[in-house]
């Protein structure tokens, strides 16, 4: 009897990644799927408003942005940063209102 010989056949399939950018407050920026390697374009840098005490300047991403990876934070979540400013207020006292 002859030999006979089998080939294994595969097809190729992407691996599709789910990347969504957050705000400071966990709110989805922008979200899409890519593939691995991918160039990864980050949505406009976002705004948060300040508040009594702080003032808020955007500072970047938490992980850098390069190309799709298997792994952006564990959850696939790019998070925003912000500098954080102590507001400072000049307080005087008008000596004509007593």
């Amino acid at each position: 009897m002859g030999e006979t010989t089998y080939t294994a056949t595969y097809a190729l399939t992407y691996t599709d990644y789910t990347i969504s950018f957050r705000n400071w407050d966990g709110t989805e920026l922008e979200a899409y799927t890519c593939h691995y390697g991918d160039i990864l374009m980050p949505p406009a840098d976002p705004e948060r408003p300040s508040d009594h005490m702080y003032s808020y300047i955007f500072t970047g991403w938490d992980v850098t942005i390069a190309g799709a990876a298997a792994d952006c934070n564990g959850d696939g979540k790019i998070n925003g940063k912000d500098l954080i400013l102590l507001r400072q207020y000049l307080a005087g006292w008008d000596v004509a209102l007593g």
